[in-house]
């Protein structure tokens, strides 16, 4: 249940893929100098992440999609690098549970920039990985949202009772349980939800969201995909003090 285990599943897998292993060369490849420049993002609501992922909670029942959302209408802090990108969590109303966790900057050698964040209390553990917009795995997929999300799920853990669902071209969302488990390395049951999307300068971003599997722990992991997909953007939020890439 550390961090180092809970994160593993993901980062592990992308900083497997910043070493070489890279994607299927994509047909949909476009001109990059169009995605350097500021576009804006067509931002998927808390409503339709929620949404999307309520109904793939196992022994959900009728008032799951309205619990979560009361959960994610909680107190939320800001978290980010200028390297990466900036996003609101859900805090639960404990500030002091959200910290900072490991950093992979390989922007100039893969184009790639890992930033993790775990929420204590809940065992809750973040990841964010950024695909540069003219790096060349961002070239493979043609700097398409959707293609992105369908690679990358290709070398990620096999879902159970897994959902999935592009809300717009900028935006994908999918959950499910990843119920491979091994006591000597250190492997969970997890529950883990994912954001497929691009910021405002093109670059692409994977976010995740891994908890235990019981049912209060994912009534709370789906809030703060949602509140992280919602609020996600390129460029420090105004009026915001950070210490250690944690708002004060």
């Amino acid at each position: 249940m550390t961090k180092k285990t809970r994160i593993s599943l993901v980062v592990i897998i992308s900083l497997i893929l910043a070493a070489g292993a890279g994607f299927i060369a994509s047909t949909q490849t476009k001109a990059i100098e169009s995605f350097l420049q500021v576009e804006p993002v067509n931002v998927a609501s808390t409503k339709q992440i929620t949404e999307t992922l309520a109904p793939g909670v196992r022994k959900a029942d009728k008032n799951e999609t309205a619990e979560i959302q009361k959960l994610g209408k909680q107190s939320k802090t800001w978290v980010g690098n200028a390297n990466g990108g900036y996003f609101q969590v859900t805090d639960f109303g404990k500030r002091s549970d959200v910290v900072a966790g490991q950093v992979n900057n390989g922007l100039a050698q893969t184009g790639q920039f890992t930033q993790t964040y775990a929420l204590k209390g809940p065992q809750i553990f973040i990841a964010d990985t950024k695909y540069a917009a003219n790096s060349q795995n961002a070239q493979m997929v043609g700097h398409d949202v959707g293609t992105f999300a369908g690679q990358m799920l290709q070398q990620l853990p096999q879902l159970s009772k897994m959902t999935a669902k592009q809300i717009n071209k900028d935006f994908v969302v999918v959950g499910g349980y990843s119920d491979a488990a091994d006591e000597k390395k250190g492997q969970v049951k997890e529950y883990i939800s994912f954001v497929f999307t691009r910021d405002q300068y093109g670059n692409l971003h994977m976010i995740s969201v891994e908890s235990r599997q019981d049912k209060a722990s994912v009534a709370k992991n789906i809030p703060t995909l949602s509140n992280i997909g919602h609020t996600y953007t390129g460029s420090k939020p105004d009026n915001v003090s950070f210490a250690k890439h944690v708002e004060k």
